[in-house]
């Protein structure tokens, strides 16, 4: 095959691509959480800092996939003092 018959498929496939890139937000709340519980091989201290940039309650020992589906239904969606903690010893 041609390179012609394809230009026009790379030319439409490059415009998409340039305008998805010009659109795209940096901003954390925009991006996909990280699957906590997968291997993201050389890119895991990346999710570890996104995970721990974003305050997830996967953070929170023994929490369940389940238990964060309904705190973030209830609008807690992250590990922040939405209950008082207790008092330190004084």
């Amino acid at each position: 095959m041609r390179s012609e018959d394809f230009i026009h498929y790379y030319r439409n496939l490059k415009e998409r691509f340039l305008e998805m890139q010009g659109a795209y937000d940096a901003d954390l709340d925009q991006c996909p959480i990280p699957d906590p519980g997968a291997d993201h091989y050389e890119w895991q201290e990346c999710a570890d800092a996104c995970l721990d940039e974003r305050d997830h309650l996967i953070r929170v020992a023994g929490i369940t996939a389940g238990q964060i589906k309904k705190l973030a239904e209830v609008g807690i969606c992250s590990d922040q003092p939405h209950l008082p903690r207790p008092r330190s010893p004084t």
